[in-house]
């Protein structure tokens, strides 16, 4: 899925925390990170996207964007017919780097 964005602006530690503390980035991160279908994936790119339009000083939700690329790419993967093999999720480290690197802390 290919959207465009507005580009980055510079982020203020004002700025850092007023995104911080809003419920719906949250949530948004929250989305992003628990999606395992495609359609889940298609979701949080979508919202993502609206809330980056929206707010393009959040550099966070930005690179967090890069679970759902590994994501869309792992699920769009052919499955191979007549084969066992056991689906693995996304590899965790890849994800916990990506997410520890972005700042962004999934809800407990």
């Amino acid at each position: 899925m290919t959207l465009i964005y507005p580009r980055v602006k510079p982020l203020t530690l004002e700025r850092a925390e007023e995104l911080g503390a809003d419920p719906r980035r949250q949530h948004l991160i929250d989305q992003i990170l628990f999606a395992s279908t495609i359609e889940e994936v298609n979701a949080a790119l979508l919202t993502r996207h609206a809330w980056l339009v929206a707010n393009p000083d959040d550099i966070g939700v930005l690179e967090i964007g890069e679970v759902l690329a590994y994501l869309e790419e792992d699920l769009a993967e052919p499955e191979v017919p007549n084969a066992v093999t056991v689906a693995a999720p996304p590899s965790e480290r890849r994800v916990r780097d990506i997410v520890d690197g972005a700042g962004v802390k999934p809800h407990s």
